[in-house]
């Protein structure tokens, strides 16, 4: 399965669901662009239009935050650590822009 299809937002086995202001518990915040926690390493390119998928270590701390625009294209993520790094990521968190010029291949700006 491609980055892009993994079907991190079909299966929410092992996700922890975030909630947008204004909604109660139980509704589904990802389909209506809000944000959705998960453990998994590989984060899809696509998602939601206008949501937030954030990624957690294995003792509940956010690690990075990927936002997708409306058109349901990665667009940027923040990273809130230095991904072992401090020389080349001194400031934390930091932002990292996605770029879609061969949509085939989108690429992750340092």
């Amino acid at each position: 399965m491609g980055r892009g299809s993994s079907g991190l937002f079909n299966n929410t086995r092992g996700f922890r669901r975030g909630r947008t202001e204004g909604r109660s518990r139980g509704q589904s915040d990802v389909a209506s662009g809000g944000v959705q926690y998960t453990p998994s390493r590989d984060l899809p390119t696509t998602g939601p239009p206008n949501s937030i998928l954030r990624r957690i270590d294995s003792h509940g701390r956010l690690v990075q935050e990927r936002r997708f625009g409306r058109d349901g294209r990665a667009l940027i993520d923040i990273d809130f650590t230095a991904h072992n790094n401090p020389a080349r990521h001194p400031q934390v968190p930091h932002r990292h822009w996605w770029g879609w010029s061969d949509p085939l291949n989108p690429q992750r700006r340092p």
